[in-house]
This record gives C-alpha cells, sequence and structure tokens, in this order.
C-alpha cells in the first residue's frame, strides 16, 4: 500500500515536472543564449543532485523532449557530461536512445531534390562532395562522448545509434566497433 502511494506521488510529480520544463521552453525570451548559460546548468545541476535513478533519468529525458534541437546540438557534450554524474540504476543507454532519436526526428526534413536540411535555421547538409557533415555532427559527438565517458556503454549503444544515424548522413559506423 506504501508502494503504490509512493509510485502515485511519483507520477504526479513526473507529470508536473514535465509540464513545467515544457512550459519553459515555450517561455518568451528563453532563447538559445538563456538556455545555455542559465537554464539547462541549472536544470541538470538540479537532475545530479536528487540522487533518484529513476528521477533523474525522467528529467533528463524531459530536457530532451521539450526543448528544441537546435539547443541541443550545441550545449550536447554538457547533456553527455552530465549522464556519466548521474545514480548507477540510471539508465544511460535509453537516455542516449532518446537524445539520438530526438536529433534523428528533427535533422531529417525532406527537401525536393535537395541533400538532407538540419533542424538548424538555414541549415542544409549537402554541402561539399560528401554531403550530410552537419547533420551528422551531433551523432559523430554522440559516439565520441559515448567512448569517453561510458565505454562500457559504447557496445551496446551502437545499434541505436547506427539507426538513428543512418537516416541523417551516411556515417560509416566501423569506428564505432573499436569503441
Amino acid at each position: 500500500r506504501e508502494r503504490e502511494a509512493r509510485e502515485k506521488e511519483r507520477l504526479e510529480l513526473r507529470v508536473l515536472v514535465g509540464a513545467n520544463l515544457s512550459q519553459l521552453s515555450a517561455l518568451e525570451g528563453v532563447d538559445l543564449q538563456m538556455y545555455q548559460e542559465t537554464v539547462l546548468p541549472q536544470v541538470l545541476e538540479q537532475v545530479v543532485n536528487c540522487r533518484d535513478a529513476i528521477a533523474q533519468q525522467y528529467l533528463m529525458e524531459c530536457l530532451a523532449q521539450a526543448f528544441p534541437t537546435e539547443y541541443h546540438i550545441p550545449t550536447l557534450p554538457s547533456w553527455l557530461q552530465h549522464t556519466s554524474w548521474l545514480a548507477p540504476g540510471a539508465d544511460i543507454k535509453a537516455l542516449l536512445a532518446v537524445m539520438m532519436d530526438r536529433l534523428a526526428a528533427d535533422a531529417v526534413v525532406p527537401a525536393e531534390g535537395e541533400g538532407v536540411a538540419t533542424g538548424e535555421a538555414g541549415g542544409s547538409s549537402s554541402e561539399g562532395e560528401g554531403g550530410g557533415s552537419q547533420a551528422g555532427a551531433p551523432f559523430e559527438l554522440l559516439a565520441a562522448h559515448l567512448a569517453t565517458l561510458h565505454p562500457g556503454a559504447a557496445a551496446a549503444s551502437e545499434q541505436p545509434a547506427a539507426g538513428a544515424a543512418s537516416g541523417v548522413t551516411p556515417i560509416s559506423f566501423e569506428p564505432a566497433d573499436v569503441l
């Protein structure tokens, strides 16, 4: 009975916190600079300090979903660094998959006869002979940080990374085997 009460309370808090983060992302004046300098550092500090693995995972997922992709690309190193400071029970692989899915969903915009467009303003990845360099950058960053911050998770996360990136850019994930 006590466990059911805790579960219900946790669910209510999840809904409340998720709604508040969504509201925060929609506020006028919350631009990339404010997100980078104020919002993200304070939310990440609270996430790490809470020490509850389930709450930490939920909050990191909320951050990935609530804010626009163009905010995540320049702040990805910080978000990734904080995943290494989460409680041991937090599912890092799931968090990385959520972020990769988010980046992939917003990065791929079909263009008529053009290269893959990124979610960034005016951005197109059809530059140079190889094409896809900008669209693949977040995924390359994810792979690099994964190797550095979570070496044991690299092999386990290779499949989601390959699936997410395959729709964005023709990246070869052969180096990921080395991770």
